[in-house]
């Protein structure tokens, strides 16, 4: 029998069992220690204390981030974003084979970034131009772009850079074709000027003398000069035409045909971006003994009147169509990513690098606009733009006049430096003088609801402009004629000092009635010039 325990001493059983049941020391409040704590309260502390920053952060860095990004162009490669070092603008010279001038084995290099490849030459005077034409790589505006340049009769800039698409892999060409939108109508005009050099057409006739049918719906009174200055009242068309229709000569002629005036009969300067081509190519049917097209008289009759090579460039390429032997040359016209669009959008432009211009708003999202009925209703392509104007039936159609041109710099600058001797060059004419002093002859100055704003054209076709670039003064920056294409390409020209000036390329974007980088180089070049004649002096 065992024996009891002494008082205040437990059982050896109750013992165990009151020690395995007992709370473990962590739990004793008494035994000196602290109390472990709860498992996870170590990080739920310490989120109390973060997350007022992390809530504070967060937006701050959604806002820095894209305003980061996007303080860089449309086409600047996220790697780029991130470097801060100064761009190498050394052109490491190597002389060409064939022409002592021409230069190759040049690298624009962004260091951490990224390096655009360079070749051509520029006299030393144009360093100013050079630069500016560096910039526009530098802070991502540019994938591929090529820039020629004259001075009395002389090329003084002659340069090509980049990349032939968003691969990186193709090297943009001096001949690569470039899609060059409206600026196709400076050479629509050399094309109507050649014809009324031969007495088949005139500014000052009526369309309807050429063409009868079109006097139809309040437009009987529209001259050709009209059609040329815009002020044909045709600036949209109620049925709308496809790629497809475009093709059609005379479906598109019966479309024109029936449209009434879109203001009544009054006569009205606003924007034909699309329908200028399409009412002159029938003119130009009508009155070609064969029933040619504009595409068709400057393949054949105008520009084999321009020697194979002219000085020390080949004989100028223009394709309202391009041949299918050389679509292999054609660059992409590529606009910019979606994240773009949405930032210029939402965010106030005051924060913006280089905002939408309101009328390119107005353009793309106001459908009842004058400027949406001018470039969107008016021609209905499929996709977003500028992509959709690559549609196949655009690129060889022969009827894509106004915006359907291809060529490249060195081409429409060869053609702006015939302009700006008055119709010669090294010699050689495609117009007469007295032809291009009529063709020169300002209209009235109109204000433009598609444009945006007050434009002088001539009775020829081209836009006139003094002083026009921004922060230009003297004689050098008066006397342009020339225009623009939608998303950056540019031909200009003055006679008065015998200037040429020509870009393309293939990165575009919404800039609106000029684009930034048109304005820049127009600027850095007549500085350039003007700076010569000052050394001169």
């Amino acid at each position: 029998m065992a024996p009891s325990p002494r008082p205040g001493q437990k059982k050896r059983g109750a013992q165990a069992s009151s020690t395995s049941s007992s709370p473990g020391p962590t739990s004793t409040p008494n035994q000196g220690y602290p109390s472990e704590p709860k498992r996870g309260s170590y990080w739920e502390e310490s989120w109390k204390l973060m997350k007022w920053r992390v809530y504070t952060l967060v937006p701050v860095l959604l806002f820095l981030i894209p305003q980061w990004y996007f303080s860089h162009g449309p086409f600047t490669p996220l790697s780029c974003v991130y470097t801060t070092r100064a761009p190498n603008h050394t052109f490491a010279m190597t002389p060409g084979a064939s022409d002592p001038d021409w230069r190759e084995n040049i690298d624009l290099v962004i260091p951490g970034c990224q390096s655009y490849p360079l070749k051509g030459f520029a006299i030393a005077e144009m360093e100013h131009l050079m630069h500016a034409f560096y910039h526009n790589f530098e802070v991502g505006d540019e994938i591929g772009a090529q820039l020629v340049a004259y001075v009395d009769g002389k090329k003084v800039v002659d340069v090509v850079g980049g990349w032939k698409d968003l691969n990186r892999k193709e090297q943009y060409q001096p001949d690569s074709l470039q899609l060059v939108f409206s600026t196709s109508k400076s050479v629509e005009s050399i094309i109507i000027a050649w014809l009324v050099e031969r007495n088949l057409l005139n500014y000052n006739e009526k369309v309807s003398a050429y063409w009868p049918e079109f006097g139809q719906g309040n437009k009987s009174d529209v001259l050709l000069s009209d059609v040329l200055g815009h002020r044909a009242g045709v600036t949209w068309v109620d049925e709308p035409v496809t790629p497809q229709i475009a093709l059609e000569a005379e479906k598109l002629a019966k479309i024109i045909e029936k449209q009434p005036h879109n203001f009544g009969g009054v006569r009205s300067q606003a924007y034909h971006a699309v329908t200028r081509g399409w009412i002159l190519n029938e003119i130009v049917r009508r009155v070609d003994p064969a029933r040619r097209g504009m595409s068709e008289i400057l393949r054949d009759d105008i520009l084999p009147t321009i020697p194979e090579k002219v000085s020390d460039t080949q004989r100028p390429e223009f394709y309202f169509g391009v041949p299918q032997s050389e679509l292999s040359r054609v660059a992409p016209i590529i606009g910019p990513p979606l994240p773009w669009y949405l930032y210029h959008m939402f965010l106030p432009e005051s924060m913006q690098r280089d905002p939408i211009p309101p009328v390119m708003t107005e353009v793309f999202l106001k459908t009842k606009s004058v400027g949406h009925k001018a470039a969107v209703k008016s021609f209905k392509t499929t996709g977003i733009w500028p992509a959709s104007f690559q549609h196949p039936d655009v690129v060889i159609g022969s009827n894509s006049l106004s915006y359907g041109g291809f060529s490249n710099a060195r081409s429409i600058g060869l053609l702006a430096a015939y302009l700006a001797g008055n119709g010669t060059f090294n010699g050689n004419t495609i117009l007469s003088a007295e032809t291009l002093a009529k063709a020169l002859q300002p209209l009235p100055e109109y204000s433009d609801p598609v444009l945006g704003v007050p434009v002088i054209f001539t009775s020829g076709g081209w836009g006139k402009f003094d002083n026009f670039w921004e922060g230009t003064y003297g004689s050098a920056a008066r006397g342009w004629y020339g225009w623009m294409g939608s998303g950056g390409s540019m031909m200009y020209f003055n006679p008065r000092h015998n200037l040429a000036f020509a870009y393309v390329m293939n990165g575009a974007r919404p800039g609106g009635y000029i684009d930034r980088r048109c304005r820049d180089l127009m600027k850095a070049f007549i500085e350039a010039y003007q700076a010569i004649e000052t050394a001169e002096d």
